[in-house]
């Protein structure tokens, strides 16, 4: 350690295969509290259903636990329902509206079962029973008296109310083997269509089951061999329409089922009861011109209807209320009155992706490409115009000044008004990282697309620029000012500096742990890196762990384990709030004891995080999320392990602090 430097706690989080988090069960405040979407899309997932309610309106639900509501079909609402996993169907019944899904991580997949009175407060009813199964929800439906839901199992599950379901559902007889894939109750018995086997030497395709009561199931009907899969089905007064991947077929009867003609060979999408007609949503065959949605009155006759070619593309599923047809797709929403023209309800006021962000002082300002934003709650956002055509990459801020850095050299620069002036770093480096150290802006330049040369750049007040002599430690891309020295990332190494010229290496971390560092954060005690050192093969969430490696002294360390790589992390005077991949947040005050803030499994990886210390904003691919307001709550304390330095210290009980069960609501819900 150099004379004179201040003594800190190094933590370095990174990705590590085959960890666990560890508690010794003791407790202390930190700062936490709800986060929500901030302006979001309407979803930023795949809308996958839709229903509507006499009275209340619509309800959409999606993967990512996204719902959107509507009184009129017009005036549409996202939803935070913090629901951790995707809602694949929806239905209403018995003044409840019951989402059914799963919980997907690449550990496991599990039940996941909501309900809402209204659509906007929601309620998990899955139980820790329900977790220990292998399944998904697939499809659920009111039958008047129940509702049933089926499982990827092949399994139906019953509740009289919604509220209260059974342990476990029971096998649907009928089939040697049964996948379902949706289920619709045609006013005397249940009708589930999927893939399967009747016997156990039959080729596996099409079949129908039915039910009276959703508790004992019969064999109802086999698709012809070259209809291999059952898609969707709907029912109304009697008659059910379903859909394989080719062919429309009609029953009105128990165990006759015949083929409908359309005007044009084509592959079905998905079919629905308008509440007048039924509808087939459809894929053209061969090239042949014509119109995407057909209807019919009774599942027989069916009529194109003329001029719904203009159908977005992409349409996963329909919707339909009173006088009314909605499109679903990723992340958007349309409406159409007839089926013909149609309007588009996706807004998108936060650009997709977040380059940087950061906390001033006053508010957060963040970047996204030509972009600049300001917002002083983390939620509402205002675009400034002043700096368009400029591509921004990188922003800071110190002394009630703040600087938004271009890709050419640009400073844009902000201080105690609202007005940004343009200014001019000297250079046409690439500026895509600064730090400030209390007295100086230290910025990084770079060229080459890998930062190949670099230069580090040193400005009071961000108006006149020097060039700091010599050269930068080979690809330093990372800068932190830790209260009494710079510290940086430099090729898979953690670097430190009195004044950004003489650099050295912080040697000892080379051997505590392999790690490609990402971000980091410091303050006169703590120095906290996040990044990943060994991925698998695999790019996504829940495959790729993460590890914190801390040091008290910069010459041993020792290690905790999150169950995904965090990407960024910052220091807002009251703990570390780190970010990555499944939409992960965790926090710390001190590097050792850590909670889980909020986990996504199903987000795109968050990528950025600032934060005042009363509220923080998070964002990511497509993602945007803010804690409007830090609240005081007991964290779970995680003991750390030491691979290059023995065994982890006892728990304050007295025992190891190793092999006791985790309590983080991500690891318990993937």
């Amino acid at each position: 350690m150099k004379p004179g430097a201040t003594l800190m706690l190094v933590v370095v989080v990174g990705l590590a295969q085959g960890a666990s988090w560890s508690s010794s069960g003791a407790s202390t405040a930190t700062c936490t509290g709800p986060w929500q979407p901030v302006s979001p899309t309407l979803a930023t997932g795949e809308l996958t259903d839709a229903v509507h309610a006499p009275g209340i309106g619509y309800v959409v639900v999606g993967r990512g636990g996204a719902v959107v509501t509507s009184p009129d079909g017009q005036s549409w609402i996202p939803r935070w329902t913090g629901v951790p996993g995707d809602l694949l169907d929806v239905t209403w019944g018995n003044g409840l509206f019951v989402a059914v899904g799963a919980v997907v991580s690449v550990q496991d997949l599990t039940p996941l079962i909501a309900t809402s009175p209204d659509g906007v407060t929601w309620t998990r009813r899955d139980r820790p029973e329900h977790r220990q199964l292998h399944a998904r929800m697939v499809a659920v439906a009111w039958t008047g008296s129940a509702f049933v839901a089926l499982s990827s199992d092949q399994k139906a599950w019953v509740s009289a109310d919604g509220l209260s379901w059974p342990d476990d559902g029971v096998v649907m007889g009928g089939a040697a083997r049964f996948d379902p894939e949706d289920l619709a109750w045609d006013g005397a018995r249940l009708v589930a269509v999927g893939n399967g086997s009747v016997g156990s030497i039959a080729p596996v395709r099409g079949l129908v089951l039915a039910s009276p009561d959703g508790t004992q199931w019969t064999w109802d009907y086999s698709f012809a061999e070259d209809d291999r899969w059952g898609l969707r089905v709907v029912a109304h007064d009697g008659t059910t329409v379903a859909i394989t991947d080719r062919r429309v077929l009609t029953s009105t009867a128990p165990g006759q089922w015949t083929r409908a003609t359309l005007d044009v060979e084509s592959y079905p999408g998905d079919v629905l009861w308008t509440g007048s007609a039924f509808l087939v949503r459809r894929a053209l065959q061969n090239g042949v011109s014509g119109n995407y949605l057909v209807t019919s009155p009774d599942g027989t006759t069916w009529t194109p209807i003329e001029g719904s070619s203009t159908l977005p593309k992409e349409i996963g599923r329909l919707g339909a209320g009173p006088g009314l047809l909605l499109a679903l797709r990723t992340a958007g929403l349309f409406s159409s009155p007839d089926g013909r023209v149609w309007t588009a309800h996706a807004t998108a006021t936060v650009p997709p992706y977040l380059s940087a962000t950061t906390w001033t002082g006053r508010d957060f300002v963040a970047v996204a490409g030509d972009v600049l934003l300001s917002s002083t709650d983390g939620l509402t956002w205002q675009a400034r115009p002043e700096v368009n055509g400029t591509f921004l990459q990188a922003v800071v801020s110190g002394q009630d000044t703040v600087l938004a850095l271009g890709a050419t050299g640009e400073v844009w620069r902000r201080t105690t008004g609202d007005t940004w002036t343009r200014h001019s770093s000297g250079t046409t480096l690439a500026l895509r990282e600064a730090v400030w150290t209390g007295t100086l802006f230290l910025v990084i330049g770079f060229t080459g697309p890998y930062g190949q040369e670099a230069a580090l750049l040193s400005s009071q007040d961000g108006t006149r620029w020097e060039r700091l002599p010599g050269e930068p430690p080979a690809y330093l891309w990372k800068l932190a000012w830790s209260g009494s020295e710079i510290l940086g990332l430099a090729n898979g190494k953690l670097v430190r500096s009195s004044d950004g010229v003489v650099w050295d290496e912080v040697e000892s971390l080379a051997a505590a742990a392999p790690l490609a560092t990402t971000g980091l954060a410091a303050n006169p005690h703590t120095v906290v890196l996040v990044g990943w050192g060994q991925m698998s093969d695999v790019v996504g969430c829940g495959y790729n762990l993460g590890r914190a490696l801390v040091s008290h002294d910069l010459a041993t360390w020792q290690s905790v384990d999150f169950p995904a790589y965090l990407e960024s992390v910052t220091w807002d005077g009251k703990r570390f709030l780190a970010v990555g991949q499944c939409g992960l947040v965790v926090s710390s005050p001190d590097g050792e004891q850590w909670s889980t803030e909020m986990a996504m499994p199903w987000s795109s990886t968050l990528t950025s995080v600032a934060s005042s210390g009363r509220a923080a904003v998070a964002a990511g691919g497509g993602v945007m999320v803010a804690q409007p307001q830090c609240t005081q709550v007991g964290t779970v304390r995680r003991r750390l392990s030491s691979p290059a330095s023995g065994p982890a210290p006892a728990s304050p009980t007295g025992g190891s602090a190793h092999g006791s069960e985790s309590s983080d609501p991500l690891l318990n819900g993937m």
